[in-house]
């Protein structure tokens, strides 16, 4: 008899992405109530199954976690591909504030995909990115209204001295 030893591989791939989010107040620039919405594609990439995939989150630029939401089969054949679901609303203020006043004015996010080979041992796709913009809409407006003028020498038109008077509405 003769042993033959199988040269297998197993392996993951991942594609995150992030979709428009929803813009929960209508302000068309993200704030506090907005949602921010990824798509997770696993795709099996070795030649064995792999079992209990899941998403793991490494970075992510806002407190607390992205709501994850795996398809009804997280057993992936070779060669067979998932889509997972996230979002992430956003609560805080000071955090988003935070990430507008960063270098590079975006919300980065980063995750691998794992799961168990046919033995259990753990299979991790390498890592994939998605980066949301902000579009941030930072403004102020400003009336300037002219008032009655203080005529100090009482002339009854404006002459030197006379004082001008302004309302500043910002």
């Amino acid at each position: 008899s003769a042993v033959v030893p199988l040269d297998s591989e197993t392996a993951l791939s991942l594609v995150k992405a992030a979709l428009a989010y929803t813009d929960a107040d209508g302000s068309g620039t993200l704030s506090v109530g907005d949602t921010l919405n990824y798509t997770f594609t696993v795709t099996n990439d070795g030649d064995l199954t792999v079992s209990s995939v899941q998403i793991n989150e490494t970075v992510f630029d806002l407190p607390g976690d992205i709501t994850i939401t795996a398809p009804s089969d997280t057993t992936l054949s070779p060669g067979e591909e998932q889509e997972w679901t996230g979002s992430y609303t956003i609560t805080d203020q000071a955090a988003l504030d935070a990430i507008y006043a960063s270098a590079d004015q975006d919300i980065d996010n980063t995750a691998t995909a794992s799961g168990l080979d046919p033995n259990g041992g753990t299979v991790t796709s390498d890592p994939s990115s998605a980066v949301v913009p902000l579009d941030s809409e930072t403004a102020l407006s400003l009336v300037k209204a002219a008032l009655a003028y203080t005529d100090a020498d009482g002339s009854g038109t404006l002459s030197v001295g006379d004082t001008l008077n302004y309302t500043f509405t910002v």
